[in-house]
């Protein structure tokens, strides 16, 4: 495949990573709870304020559940949006750099000096666009991490195991995938990648 759209789709899938859905919403939440930003007071930042983490799960638990949705949906939409359109594009490879260039963007945004949230949520979007049919062994591997552990932290990371462990056994007992990417040595590298 061609460097050039190589670079396009890992460029394009960063800027798209680096939109600021915890930013914008916890703006959007303040407007609403104040009347507007001239009031004096500011919206919360979330790298400041509860765990420190600009995204769905502190958007949560220090704003509330709508907007925590809204964070979730926002984030989510970046990887479903940055392989999906690659896929669409110009194929499975693209697609895959796509998505990893969106999680990187949402992890290490440049707008807000490297400072972003974990890329679960645009991880979990971009499964979903690529390798449906590892959400639902993410998924249960996750809510049993976090029934077991209580901690959301221990969840994510076994969920993020699940999708590069399903890439892997997808791959070696060569099952179809629902739609997106088939499964291949790709599909593992993407994983691989992502989770990292």
């Amino acid at each position: 495949m061609d460097a050039t759209l190589l670079a396009a789709a890992a460029g394009s899938g960063y800027l798209l990573g680096t939109v600021p859905s915890a930013d914008l919403v916890a703006r959007w939440v303040h407007r609403r709870r104040r009347g507007s930003d001239r009031g004096g007071t500011k919206a919360v930042d979330l790298r400041r304020a509860g765990s420190g983490n600009p995204g769905a799960l502190n958007a949560y638990r220090t704003l509330g559940r709508l907007p925590g949705a809204v964070v979730l949906v926002g984030d989510a939409a970046k990887g479903v949006v940055a392989g999906g359109a690659w896929l669409l594009a110009a194929g499975s490879t693209a697609a895959q750099v796509a998505l990893v260039g969106a999680i990187v963007g949402h992890c290490y945004p440049v707008w807000s000096r490297f400072a972003g949230g974990k890329g679960v949520a645009t991880a979990a979007g971009g499964i979903l666009a690529l390798f449906p049919a590892s959400v639902p062994v993410s998924f249960a591997a996750g809510v049993l991490a976090a029934r077991l552990t209580r901690r959301a932290t221990a969840a994510m990371q076994v969920a993020v195991v699940a999708w590069l462990g399903a890439a892997g056994w997808w791959w070696a007992a060569d099952w179809p995938n629902l739609w997106g990417v088939a499964p291949g040595p790709g599909l593992v590298a993407t994983a691989a990648a992502g989770s990292a």
